[in-house]
This record gives structure tokens, sequence and C-alpha cells, in this order.
């Protein structure tokens, strides 16, 4: 232990015990360490503040939906965090559904996004999971906790696609808190 700016540090040292940098490794590929509690972040390859990581999370959420007309019958959505990036997938399959019904907006994904200041908008992918379904653009707007999943223009025949009851839909969404 070596005292240090703010309290007690656990410093590399070379076998004189003069603290080194940037030389040391914690284990190795024969002799590992099982788990790292830590009370704060970790810094990753740098120590800008671009390189703290502290927050990491994986869980499930619920959606519902917050469009007239639809039924959601089956879903599931699981999320993964790190820093401000949140990944969901999940599946959805609805009934009834209108015969012209190419939109859906859902409502219940973990984080509310970002209001960033951009242009940016947050985009994923859904589709049908029979072998000729159709493909789905799914969005999440600037400082929202709700997506929608609208049809792709230009898909098959060159009409929207619609939602058909009782299939499953599948889909994948990255977004910033």
């Amino acid at each position: 232990l070596v005292g240090g700016g703010s309290g007690q540090s656990i410093l590399p040292a070379n076998k004189s015990g003069t603290p080194i940098d940037n030389s040391t490794e914690l284990g190795n590929s024969g002799f590992r360490f099982k788990d790292l509690y830590l009370s704060g972040g970790v810094y990753l390859g740098g120590t800008g503040s671009a390189n703290f990581l502290d927050d990491y999370e994986e869980e499930t959420f619920t959606m519902s939906v917050t469009s007239g007309g639809h039924t959601l019958v089956d879903q599931s959505g699981f999320y993964t965090k790190i820093g401000r990036k949140v990944t969901v997938v999940g599946h959805l399959t609805f009934d009834p559904v209108g015969t012209s019904t190419s939109s859906v907006t859902l409502s219940g994904l973990p984080f509310t996004s970002g209001n960033l200041d951009t242009d940016i908008a947050y985009v994923g992918v859904a589709r049908e999971t029979v072998v000729s379904g159709d493909i789905f653009v799914a969005q999440v707007a600037r400082a929202s906790s709700s997506f929608g999943i609208n049809s792709m223009d230009g898909v098959a025949s060159g009409s929207n696609q619609i939602f058909v009851a009782n299939r499953n839909i599948v889909f994948n969404i990255t977004y910033f808190v």
C-alpha cells in the first residue's frame, strides 16, 4: 500500500518496491482471478472520461401497445446497457391486426432515449420470423421510452407491408440515453 492523493493505493511496483507504470499484468491466461468487485467504475484503454465505464446491466422489459387497434398476445424484451448505449431485442405477436396496419407504436423501453442536439435517429430492424416474412424498420424517437415499428416502403411489390395476426416479429434496436 502506498499513500496517495486521497488515501491508500495499491500500485504496480518492481522487485525493489519502486512504483512502475504500464508494465504489470493482473493474472494471465493460466492463472486468472475469479471475480472483481468495485464500488466505482473502471477505466478501459485510457484515463480520459470517455474511457470510464461505470454502468453495465442486463435485464428484461415489458412492452405495451400505444397505437390504436392492436393487441399483443405475446411479447418479450431483453436489454443490455453499457454506459450510455442500450441495445434492446425482443419478439412481439399481435392479434387482431387491421388489414391495412403498417405501423405500430409500443411503450416500455427500459430507458428514455437521449435528446441529442442532432438529427441522429435511433434505428433498428424488425422482421417476421417466417421464411418469407416481411421486414420492418424500428425507430426510437429522441427523449422517448417508446418505439415504432413501420413498414418499409418498396418491399415486395412496392407497397407498405402489413402486420399479420399471430405472426412472430423479432426486433433489434440500439439507442443512447
